[in-house]
């Protein structure tokens, strides 16, 4: 198979794994937590794992290609800082603050840390780009503000 058909097999399992949204009460503040949350839902047998098995056969079809860009603009420590898709949202209780609330947000991708020459190859084609993230902030929670008259107000 040719590199293209087989970025286009990965992109077409990542769309059939329905993202879960899940309220929670405890956040996760270490790695390890997180790890017992990606091994709850599932995420490393259900959904990583066969990826990473096609991510392998990509990897095996650009090497016979010749694939190898040049990295060299990225230091060491930023290498493979690439995600790819969005497996699961955890939503942390909201709180209130001034004129709204603020709710932690994590999303939890499919997988981390694809390799550089992997995700330049993604995005170089057609929709390849949709799929992949590149965020270096370890644990990754975010703030979402939401407005006093939101929904978040009325529940």
């Amino acid at each position: 198979m040719l590199p293209e058909e087989i970025a286009h097999c990965l992109f077409a399992f990542a769309r059939e794994i329905e993202p879960q949204d899940v309220d929670i009460a405890s956040l996760p503040r270490t790695a390890e937590d997180m790890e017992v949350w990606r091994r709850e839902f599932g995420l490393d047998d259900n959904t990583a794992s066969p990826l990473w098995e096609i991510m392998g056969l990509l990897k095996m079809a650009l090497d016979e290609t010749g694939w190898d860009p040049d990295v060299s603009d990225f230091p060491p420590a930023e290498r493979d800082r690439w995600t790819f898709g969005e497996a699961l949202t955890l939503r942390g209780t909201p709180r209130d603050i001034v004129r709204g609330f603020i709710q932690p947000l994590r999303i939890e991708p499919m997988l981390r840390r694809v390799p550089d020459s992997i995700a330049l190859y993604l995005i170089s084609i057609d929709d390849g780009e949709n799929f992949l993230k590149r965020e270096n902030h370890n644990m990754g929670w975010h703030s979402r503000f939401e407005p006093a008259n939101s929904y978040l107000s009325v529940q």
